[in-house]
């Protein structure tokens, strides 16, 4: 198993990333984890399905069932694409914080908005 740090274009606010996650996960199929932080899934790839673990705190790591180079780069490929970790959301969120009818509910600090302690709207 692999444990790697990902990287992402800005903030990630990990509880609420969590909390999105395991709203919508599939029984039997994905297991949503509070006291550890995680959501874990399987990744469809070019070498079947590989478990993937995604602890989501102040930032994002992945501990991937594989070893293999070519496995584990494309599971991480598939990892960025499930959480949308290559957007930026800041420029959105401000400008939803600027709108009458979602400005509270975007606000800096809220639950479902973004902080300066490295938040962003991706998952719980």
């Amino acid at each position: 198993m692999s444990a790697l740090h990902i990287a992402t274009a800005g903030p990630v606010d990990g509880l609420f990333v969590r909390r999105l996650l395991a709203m919508h996960a599939i029984p039997g199929a994905e297991v949503a984890d509070p006291a550890s932080r995680s959501h874990t899934r399987l990744i469809p790839t070019s070498a079947g399905a590989v478990c993937v673990t995604v602890v989501l705190g102040t930032g994002v790591t992945a501990r991937i069932a594989a070893e293999n180079p070519a496995v584990l780069a494309g599971t991480l490929a598939a990892v960025r694409r499930w959480l949308d970790l290559d957007t930026d959301i800041r420029p959105a969120t401000a400008r939803l914080a600027a709108t009458p009818s979602s400005g509270r509910s975007c606000a800096p600090g809220r639950a479902s908005g973004w902080s300066d302690s490295r938040t962003s709207s991706r998952a719980w």
